[in-house]
């Protein structure tokens, strides 16, 4: 994730932006809906999240534990414990620990016996929410691009990449969460293109990349 840390630099692209505050204000906190634990899922640290069980381990009590397993960590984590007949659960991450940019960590469901694990779970301070990976978008276009994060950031940065991170577009940059809220209203693209191109879209803290969202978008004329 190195190359994320490159300085924004301009491109050949022409990029519109547009100073507009959320109508709403303020800082947004994490939606209180049941968000459940799947192969790949974003969540944030301290984040309440759900899991289902299956049925030889909800055949009797079962812990649900963590690990940060791409970092060489060797701990884990209890986090709760699923009684006996249970379908589902509710925990909160893990939150006592420095995340950067994005950290994966694995959740193992046992009973003694029979065990679950779900791989790959993105733990990261900044989360996209709009819009989703690989969406697609005509040039010109006005949309509104949506965030959630956890934690206090002083500002935050905007930007699109169209060559998967080795140079990057402010979209806009020094947003104030307080002030400028959770979203910003921008243009796709006001250029022409004659291609469906793949761009990479970032939201992350202004003095450096700690914490950040990056996902695809596909822009096409």
């Amino acid at each position: 994730m190195k190359k994320f840390l490159v300085a924004f630099i301009s491109t050949a692209l022409l990029l519109t932006t547009t100073n507009c505050k959320d109508e709403g204000g303020g800082i947004t906190p994490p939606v209180e809906t049941k968000r459940y634990l799947s192969k790949g899922t974003k969540h944030f640290p301290g984040e309440k999240v759900w899991i289902k069980c299956t049925g030889n381990v909800a055949a009797s009590n079962a812990t649900v534990s963590m690990t940060f397993n791409t970092e060489g960590d060797p701990d884990w984590y209890p986090l709760t414990v699923i009684e006996r007949g249970s379908d589902e659960i509710s925990f909160n991450i893990k939150n006592n620990r420095s995340y950067s940019i994005t950290t994966f960590a694995k959740f193992v469901l046992s009973n003694g016996t029979a065990t679950d694990t779900i791989n790959d779970i993105k733990i990261q301070r900044i989360i996209i929410t709009y819009p989703s990976e690989n969406d697609t978008f005509k040039v010109r276009t006005p949309i509104t691009i949506k965030w959630r994060y956890y934690n206090d950031f002083d500002a935050l940065n905007v930007a699109l990449s169209p060559d998967e991170g080795t140079s990057w577009n402010f979209l806009t940059g020094n947003l104030n969460p307080a002030i400028d809220g959770s979203s910003f209203k921008w243009t796709v693209l006001d250029t022409a293109i004659t291609a469906p191109i793949i761009c990479h879209l970032m939201v992350t803290k202004y003095s450096d990349n700690d914490g950040s969202d990056i996902i695809p978008i596909v822009i096409k004329p």
